[in-house]
This record gives structure tokens, C-alpha cells and sequence, in this order.
């Protein structure tokens, strides 16, 4: 099956690794303006400061971790014209977990660096990963019709509702998300 292989190869899991320009632009753009312009969070101080840094710290970790989840999940699939849907790991919850993994790196990254101009540019690299994702998304329910309709209606765009746990209340999903997909 085209876009499918038995067991990953290098060349598959490095064209799957995902780069998303736009929160590398914000970030880079605020890393830039940072040096020309400092704007720190600098009212922030003492145990505010720490706090923000801890929490920043969070984010990129988690934000790490989900993107790092996202690409294995996906190893068997080229992402770029993928001939089955990725459905499980991140995938069970999010439709789009590697893009809520850069949003937080993006943030985790303002925080911990306090840099007010990485922050100011993640609401306008979020927008364009929206646009994006609006893209891709109509793209797969083109290629898969149903059985995207179906994952669509299961599992939210970023994040949300669904079917998290094993034993999600309210939602009878016990070892699957709601649409049957196996985790």
C-alpha cells in the first residue's frame, strides 16, 4: 500500500518529522526582536518569576513530549500523502497532536526566555496553523470520506472532548476511543 510500510525505514521517520514554520518564525522573529527591542516580562519578578519559568518549563516539556508521541505514532505512515489515517496514541485524542505540541513549545519557549515578543507572535502563528490545519483536514476527508467524517466527529481538532482515559465517563469508550478506533 502506497504511503505504508512494514517497518519504518530512516528515510520515512525523517520526512515525518515535523517543522512547522510557522511557530518557528514566531520564535525566531521574537528570539530577533528580543536582541533589537528587549521586551522582557520584567513586572514579573521574585516568585511570579519562578513560577512563570516552572510553567514554561512545563510546556516545553509536555510540548516535547507530545510531538516526540506524534511522530512515532505516525511512523509507519508518510504524513505528507498518508494512505491510512493515524488514529492511535496522541492521535486518539487530538487530530492534530504535533500541532499542539509546537503551540507548546512556542509558548514554553516565551516563558522560560520571558520573552514578551515570542509570546506576542503565537497568536498569529497559531492563526496560520489553524489555516493549515483547516487544509490538511479538508484534504483527508476527500481522501478517506467516511471514515474521516467518522474520526472528525470522535475526536477534537486540537484539544477537548473525546475520549481520553481508558475508561472515559460518559462517552462508553473502554479501551477505544468512540468511533472503534483501537488505541
Amino acid at each position: 500500500m502506497p504511503g505504508t510500510v512494514a517497518a519504518p525505514g530512516w528515510q520515512l521517520l525523517l520526512s515525518n518529522i515535523p517543522l512547522p514554520e510557522q511557530n518557528l518564525l514566531g520564535i525566531a522573529a521574537g528570539a530577533a526582536l528580543q536582541r533589537l527591542v528587549p521586551i522582557r516580562l520584567s513586572r514579573v519578578t521574585g516568585r511570579r518569576q519562578r513560577l512563570l519559568r516552572i510553567t514554561g518549563g512545563a510546556s516545553l516539556a509536555a510540548g516535547g513530549v507530545l510531538v516526540a508521541w506524534s511522530w512515532w505514532a505516525a511512523r509507519r505512515t508518510f504524513l505528507a500523502r498518508p494512505a491510512e489515517l493515524v488514529t492511535s496514541g496522541p492521535y486518539s485524542f487530538s487530530r492534530n497532536p504535533m500541532s499542539v505540541g509546537w503551540t507548546l513549545l512556542h509558548l514554553g519557549t516565551g516563558l522560560v526566555r520571558h520573552n514578551a515578543w515570542t509570546l506576542a507572535a503565537l497568536p498569529a502563528a497559531a492563526a496560520a496553523v489553524h489555516r493549515q490545519v483547516l487544509r490538511e483536514e479538508a484534504s483527508l476527508a476527500a481522501s478517506f470520506g467516511g471514515a474521516f467524517a467518522e474520526y472528525r466527529r470522535a475526536v477534537p481538532r486540537y484539544v477537548g472532548r473525546g475520549c481520553v482515559g481508558r475508561h472515559s465517563v460518559g462517552r462508553g469508550c473502554v479501551g477505544r476511543n468512540s468511533v472503534g478506533f483501537r488505541r
